[in-house]
């Protein structure tokens, strides 16, 4: 496994803070309409595109709305149990098979890789108590995270068509790359057992709640991860800590501390939870038997091999549409532009606002020349996932060959505050200052480009440049 994969895998698994803002009445398949109709702290209105998108497979929602409105009265039961307040509570499913549950104010989301294993409605409403708890114990903030991550180093300005790992955008979102003292977490544990309780949950179920939790990422390493080496490394980041025994024994004690509860029904609730998740596990089912492996195989460049997985897998289910974003990506890779048309459109009309897809036709019209078509969909793609440095940079590249400087400078500029160390951003921001008259920010960039890489063709501009600008 590539190392700069590796890298991604650990901080899109690491225990971070991002969900979207469905609610029951929004039954459309993406996210533009969601935003104007975000009423949480502005800090997080401005943060969750980054985070919905920011996931293995291109995230989003995975798109239930029967599932995600039988779920979501669980977790407003358990969040009107924790809060005695009136505001809303949010819940979504993110559309990735890293097994992991976050929360922001007024929002709790699983993803579907941990939801698929759990059994009944008590287990996921203890893992929905504990992150409405988190929340209170440890309070929220937003720390981009933009470290410059070579993966995106080895790209040239002749290669930015080159097509790119859209499992990789989530290095350029913000995170909370996130850890709870033993302290927390166990107060965290501890207020979720006691929500769960006072709803007529049996408050055992939490212990089976982190079982299966462990079990989940047991599966998913093994999906994912080659060597032992890796395997240690990244098992530690998906790891609970403290670890599940200590946990369960902590918990087990103060469960044996409650008084006896009135349960609701069996307090388990196993039988409508398991018949409402039957249609999401053959989903997931299809995910890790060829999407999940198709990824490994397109970031080893095996495109052949990644793509006899994706054909199997839509022959299974049409209907994800990021089997055919990873298809034209790799179309796009080999040169094949009409290959890469067919399936970026036919994600597309999937899910006319699938984020991936739309920066998938904006890379591919950067290619064919067409740089008006591709800067309206990169400019979509951008508005869905705001730090998504390959939308940004081809945005950006786009209105650079249209001698759009000043605009050019927006994103190109966002490019390099994600990547501090991108290997030709600089280069061409210089250009663009230049152009406009700003020959000290340019000389800045020149020099910052050098810096980085002078070898290359921005560095190489670079380095003319500063020559020109000191004779001046």
């Amino acid at each position: 496994m590539n190392i700069y994969f590796f890298l991604f895998l650990i901080f899109t698994s690491a225990f971070v803070s991002g969900c979207s803002f469905w609610t029951a009445e929004q039954d459309i398949k993406g996210q533009k309409a969601l935003v104007s109709k975000i009423d949480e702290p502005s800090q997080v209105k401005k943060n969750y595109p980054d985070l919905i998108w920011g996931a293995e497979g291109g995230g989003g929602e995975y798109y239930d709305p029967y599932l995600r409105d039988y779920l979501h009265e669980i977790v407003k039961k358990v969040y009107y149990a924790a809060n005695n307040s009136s505001l809303p509570i949010n819940f979504a499913i993110q559309n990735t098979s890293v097994p992991n549950a976050w929360a922001i104010p007024g929002c709790v989301v699983v993803t579907r890789g941990l939801l698929v294993n759990l059994q009944s409605e008590a287990e996921f409403a203890f893992i929905a108590g504990r992150e409405i708890s988190r929340l209170s114990v440890k309070n929220f903030s937003y720390n981009p995270f933009k470290g410059g991550f070579p993966v995106f180093n080895n790209l040239s300005p002749s290669d930015y068509d080159s097509g790119t790992i859209f499992a990789l955008g989530s290095l350029s979102s913000g995170f909370l790359i996130d850890r709870y003292t033993i302290n927390e977490e166990y107060e965290a544990v501890q207020n979720a057992l006691r929500y769960v309780s006072s709803i007529g949950y049996d408050p055992g179920n939490g212990i089976k709640a982190l079982i299966n939790s462990e079990k989940a990422r047991e599966i998913y390493l093994n999906s994912v991860v080659e060597s032992p080496k890796e395997r240690g490394l990244f098992g530690e980041f998906l790891a609970s800590h403290p670890a599940i025994s200590v946990k369960t024994v902590e918990m087990q004690r103060l469960i044996n501390s409650y008084p006896p509860s009135r349960l609701a029904g069996d307090g388990e609730m196993r039988e409508p939870f398991n018949r409402m998740l039957q249609k999401i596990r053959n989903v997931h089912g299809i995910y890790v038997q060829f999407f999940d492996k198709s990824l490994r195989y397109y970031e080893n460049r095996d495109y052949s091999r990644a793509q006899q997985l994706l054909f199997a897998g839509i022959q299974k289910d049409s209907n994800q549409s990021c089997f055919y974003v990873l298809n034209g990506l790799i179309y796009l890779k080999i040169n094949d532009l009409n290959g890469a048309d067919e399936y970026f459109n036919r994600a597309k009309n999937h899910n006319s606002n699938y984020q991936p897809a739309l920066s998938g036709l904006g890379q591919l019209y950067y290619k064919k020349g067409y740089f008006e078509n591709s800067i309206d969909y990169l400019r979509e793609a951008v508005f869905l996932f705001p730090d998504d440095v390959i939308s940004n940079l081809y945005l950006g590249m786009g209105l650079f060959k249209l001698q759009k400087y000043r605009e050019a400078i927006l994103y190109l500029e966002k490019v390099a505050n994600i990547d501090k160390h991108h290997q030709f951003a600089n280069g061409f921001l210089g250009v663009c200052y230049e152009n406009i008259g700003d020959t000290q920010t340019a000389y800045n960039y020149y020099l910052k480009q050098t810096q980085i890489n002078p070898n290359n063709e921005a560095g190489s501009i670079a380095l003319k440049k500063i020559s020109l600008l000191k004779k001046k």
